[in-house]
């Protein structure tokens, strides 16, 4: 199967302290989760 290398991955962990990517290719989703979640607070 084909991967794409330049594949975005981010993960929250269970507390939401963490919000990790992959890549640096991840910066703006990393963003955007982190922002969901100052917003959900």
């Amino acid at each position: 199967a084909f991967r794409d290398i330049f594949a975005t991955h981010v993960t929250v962990d269970v507390e939401k302290r963490f919000v990790t990517g992959q890549n640096q290719n991840s910066g703006l989703e990393a963003a955007h989760k982190i922002l969901e979640l100052l917003a959900s607070q």
